[in-house]
């Protein structure tokens, strides 16, 4: 079983949740989908492993071998399908979800024992290893992947709580997909890039006309290659495409879409 992005993007996404109190910005409208069920198909190419890179949301480990890596494709090029379901009401600015095991696999490296959706604002407080947080510190005491977004964005993530044997467990959180919080800005910072679709995004679930595209850097370069994630959100949906690319920008997998209610 293949294992993405750890959640590649992977990361799947909707009625996402706002993290805060605050009035709703067009983004956020944008993002608000009354879907409670998404089914996905994901299709590794060729015999290469599935790269994931998710970070802690409370803890100090960076680039850790238990968040960094690849899965590698033992399904013979079978694509493999799973669904996410909103299992409960929301809780504490998150939507708990119920995945079962090809969606663990394909979100998290480590086992989890439970996952939510979430949106997080760019300006909200953020933990340390955020990957947009520029006052993290990586192993020398130097880690400063982004300046400040010149914008505010939306970062859409699924976490998940890992197994730890205790009260607090780690968190882990896969970043999917990033849109501009005013909902029509295009986003182009150090390599993060989110534009409005010029044409409609087709997946088996359907073409839908009103989405964003983003494409980010992925891999630390060591536990799991440098590669590329480009991920396509529809209004009132969710994430309904993700795409991961080489360096040398061949297609390394491919999540779509293929049912939703």
């Amino acid at each position: 079983m293949v294992g993405v992005m750890t959640a590649i993007l992977v990361a799947l996404v909707a009625p996402v949740l706002i993290a805060s109190a605050q009035t709703p910005s067009a983004g956020e409208r944008f993002l608000a989908s009354p879907v409670r069920e998404w089914t996905y198909e994901l299709q590794v190419h060729g015999s290469l492993g599935v790269h994931f890179d998710p970070y802690f949301v409370n803890s100090v480990l960076l680039e850790s071998s238990l968040s960094h890596g690849s899965r590698q494709n033992s399904n013979d090029g079978k694509s493999v399908k799973f669904t996410l379901r909103a299992s409960a009401k929301p809780l504490n600015g998150e939507q708990p979800l119920e995945l079962d095991e090809a969606a663990k696999k394909a979100f998290f490296g480590p086992v989890v024992t439970k996952a939510s959706l979430v949106v997080v604002r760019s300006v909200d407080p953020l933990a340390e290893n955020h990957p947009w947080n520029f006052k993290g510190l990586d192993r020398n005491g130097a880690y400063k992947p982004l300046l400040p977004f010149p914008q505010p964005i939306l970062a859409l993530e699924i976490r998940g709580a890992m197994d730890m044997k205790k009260d607090d467990p780690w968190i882990l959180s896969e970043l999917l997909a990033f849109v501009p919080a005013d909902g029509k800005t295009a986003v182009d910072h150090l390599g993060w890039i989110s534009t409005p679709v010029t044409a409609p995004v087709e997946v088996p679930a359907g073409a839908f006309d009103r989405a964003f595209v983003s494409r980010r850097p992925r891999g630390d370069g060591r536990n799991s290659p440098r590669h590329t994630l480009e991920s396509w959100v529809a209004e009132g949906v969710g994430l309904v495409k993700l795409v991961a690319l080489s360096q040398e920008n061949k297609s390394l997998y491919t999540l779509q879409l293929i049912a939703y209610k």
